[in-house]
């Protein structure tokens, strides 16, 4: 009688043996492989938590800077004081803010004065725009005797407006009257200071 063989039985046993073992080291790789992946995923979350950090300090950063440009760029205005208006008609001596009479003297010496409707601040421009117009003889009629005239313009500092005006000498010469032509309560009449002629200071042609 023959003695079973044990060498089939040694096979697979020793098959077993490595298929086990095989599982157990699949086992392991795959228990070894997590904390490999937990570097990186915590690595991840530093550079997140970083870039935030840099974020909110680059944004602090650049309100400070809006606020300080703000502060330099806040220009306080200073109101300039008011100018006083310089004399009317020049450096004249008259009655500021009297209407008609006696207004005063020019900065020659020539007495001025001003009718019923007219400022003294008026009469004082119409004897400057007086003396810069030149006068011509003219008479209204043939049996009026020919007198030196000119037109002239003034503008009254207080009314704002302008006013074309007649400017004629007396028979003497002595007198120099200008006034609106139809109402006589618009003028201004001058004397010289040494009561000469005004053909001596103003322009004339015959």
């Amino acid at each position: 009688m023959q003695r079973p063989s044990l060498f089939p039985l040694a096979s697979v046993l020793l098959a077993t043996g490595l298929a086990l073992s095989a599982c157990g080291s699949g086992s392991n790789t795959s228990s070894d492989s997590a904390p490999a992946d937990e570097p990186a995923f915590s690595t991840a979350q530093d550079n997140n938590s970083a870039a935030d950090e840099a974020e909110k300090k680059t944004s602090a950063k650049k309100k400070k800077e809006k606020t300080e440009s703000r502060r330099t760029e806040t220009v306080t205005e200073v109101a300039e004081p008011e100018q006083p208006a310089p004399p009317a008609g020049g450096n004249h001596n008259i009655h500021v803010g009297q209407i008609g009479g006696y207004c005063g003297t020019s900065s020659s010496g020539d007495s001025i004065d001003a009718g019923d409707a007219t400022s003294c601040e008026f009469a004082a421009a119409v004897f400057d725009a007086a003396m810069q117009a030149s006068y011509t003889r003219r008479s209204k009629s043939p049996t009026v005797t020919a007198t030196y005239h000119a037109d002239v313009t003034a503008s009254s500092p207080v009314t704002k407006q302008s006013y074309n005006l007649d400017c004629h000498m007396g028979s003497d010469q002595r007198n120099l009257t200008c006034e609106k032509p139809g109402d006589n309560t618009v003028r201004a009449s001058f004397e010289t200071a040494d009561r000469n002629v005004w053909t001596k200071r103003v322009a004339t042609t015959n």
